[in-house]
């Protein structure tokens, strides 16, 4: 498990060792003296940014460890890597780690998108899991866009559009969110969520409530006559876009979770440093605690496949995209 006061990797990939000042050289082409939030918290859109930032630096690695035919990192190792080159100093490397973890953990439970970053952090989840949630994020505005031009079949696209955008930024009405959930989702997992929802629904309507109650005190205090707009009670016929949509992401991530737990039980099992990444011998024992009746000449094959260049370093999504492959083929 990943920790904010984890020792940093004492000489990243890719980076050439100042041995004069015992910390690893800065790029040339980026500044140290960019300091992190004094109080060593980020926001959450602060964190979002530097989860993007991250990713589209990752994937920029990983294209040349493909060209060079060089073993990838972890996300994990890949953001030490990344704070090296941004600041050099061990000390801000250390700051700017520190306050990534400790912003996962307080907006994990609110964004589904930072509790995905954790889990790859943590080689819970692997990284590809995160385009399929914004796939999900893609669908629902789609079917939310069709919803409302069956609704307003006289409205231009640009209309169309612009009430979109409003959705988005509100509520979508029960018949809008359940036609969503009940499309995306079997009749079984279509329940569950309805249900969850609704259970969410019933918590913004107390919200609600409760601050219409206070608006109504603090004017009563003040010798005003509440507005019939305080007094009247709105309906729970509603749900916020965003809380659909978070929604869904958080089940789509429970069942990414069910379906990797016996992946990454094993993973673990042969990981013994933890670190996210197995060598050659490690996997074959990994695969074979899956299939005790694997054969070597398929684990042969299998070793091949998941690291072509023999590097030896395997991290927990290169594994989980061969299983899911290899799965995949067998169903077929």
């Amino acid at each position: 498990e990943i920790h904010a006061h984890d020792p940093i990797p004492a000489k990243p990939r890719g980076q050439a060792l100042d041995t004069s000042q015992g910390t690893l050289a800065p790029s040339p082409s980026k500044s140290s003296t960019s300091q992190p939030p004094k109080s060593r918290e980020l926001s959450l859109k602060q964190l979002l940014d530097f989860a993007e930032e991250l990713y589209q630096s990752k994937e920029k690695l990983d294209g040349k460890c493909e060209q060079a035919q060089q073993p990838r990192e972890t996300l994990e190792q890949h953001m030490y890597t990344l704070l090296w080159q941004k600041y050099g100093l061990r000390a801000l490397v250390i700051d700017w780690a520190a306050a990534v973890f400790a912003a996962i953990e307080k907006f994990q439970q609110e964004e589904n998108d930072v509790a995905v970053l954790g889990k790859i952090l943590r080689n819970e989840v692997d990284e590809d899991f995160r385009h399929v949630q914004a796939q999900l994020r893609g669908t629902v505005k789609e079917l939310v866009r069709n919803i409302l031009r069956r609704k307003y079949p006289l409205k231009q696209e640009e209309d169309i559009s612009a009430l979109l955008a409003k959705r988005m930024e509100a509520h979508l009405y029960d018949e809008e969110w359940m036609e969503v959930v009940r499309f995306m989702y079997n009749d079984e997992d279509a329940g569950r969520l309805i249900e969850r929802l609704q259970d969410a629904q019933r918590e913004q309507q107390g919200r609600e409530e409760e601050a219409s109650r206070r608006k109504v005190q603090s004017a009563l205090r003040t010798g005003k006559v509440p507005s019939a707009a305080m007094l009247r009670s709105k309906p729970p016929n509603r749900l916020t876009y965003a809380m659909v949509v978070q929604t869904l992401l958080c089940f789509q991530l429970e069942g990414h979770e069910r379906f990797l737990s016996g992946v990454l039980d094993a993973f673990r099992q042969v990981d013994r440093d933890g670190n996210g990444v197995v060598n050659q011998v490690e996997f074959r024992e990994l695969v074979q605690v899956m299939d005790p009746a694997c054969s070597e000449e398929d684990l042969t094959t299998h070793l091949a496949a998941v690291d072509p260049f023999e590097a030896g370093e395997i991290t927990f999504s290169d594994t989980v995209a061969f299983l899911s492959s290899l799965l995949s083929e067998q169903e077929g």
